[in-house]
């Protein structure tokens, strides 16, 4: 996931079990795409300064109620 300059980005993902682990898979498109919302379980945050987050990093996911 890739960074905007100077602000926080945050994406939507889907989650799914690899064994005893959870992962969070980028849901990409648009951020006015539709369909891309009702197929996430939550959001993860690219925080302020980082150009972006790469596969296998360890994210904090903010859940849909």
């Amino acid at each position: 996931l890739h960074g905007a300059p100077g602000r926080e980005t945050y994406a939507r993902v889907r989650l799914s079990r690899d064994g005893g682990r959870s992962l969070a898979e980028p849901l990409l498109g648009k951020s006015g795409l539709l369909h891309t919302l009702i197929r996430a379980h939550g959001l993860v945050r690219v925080p302020l300064g980082h150009e972006g987050l790469d596969q296998g990093d360890e994210v904090e996911v903010l859940l849909f109620p």
